[in-house]
């Protein structure tokens, strides 16, 4: 896991400012606190994909990505960025999603979880669909998204 998010970093320089349409704890919230965001709203020419959190319950939140256009890097250094933002919204410092379906091309809902706790039990946190494996055949692991405020995230 920490592969890939290794690998993202290269991307990370094209996402400076991002905005959330409010912010709160881990409670459930009103739509306008939800976390939005679009690569066409943040000045890229080069990209246009859309992160949407359309839910979110107790410490789970439910995203929706599109992607109309943009190569694989920097599309998922936009989408962690999206994570990082309900991250802080909920003033938590870990996360673990998954895609949970594809709505459509180039458009699929995640599941997130947020935890402060870095020795949180996925399953019994988060629930079953976050135990056994991923989509890449390893277990699921907790990200910790601070890594990422060195990168002026913040």
């Amino acid at each position: 896991m920490i592969r890939i998010f290794g690998i993202c970093l290269i991307g990370i320089c094209f996402f400076g400012g991002c905005s959330t349409s409010g912010t709160g704890g881990p409670a459930n919230h009103p739509l306008e606190d939800l976390v939005v965001l679009g690569t066409v709203d943040m000045g890229a020419t080069d990209m246009d994909v859309r992160f949407e959190e359309i839910s979110r319950q107790g410490n789970i939140s439910r995203v929706r990505v599109t992607i109309k256009e943009g190569k694989s890097v920097p599309t998922s250094m936009f989408i962690t960025r999206g994570f990082y933002e309900i991250a802080r919204a909920r003033d938590m410092r870990y996360a673990v999603h998954k895609i949970d379906f594809k709505v459509e091309t180039g458009t699929y809902e995640y599941v997130a979880g947020f935890t402060d706790d870095a020795d949180t039990k996925l399953k019994k946190q988060f629930g079953k669909e976050f135990s056994g494996l991923n989509d890449n055949g390893d277990p699921f692991e907790l990200i910790d998204l601070r890594m990422f405020d060195a990168l002026g995230w913040k």
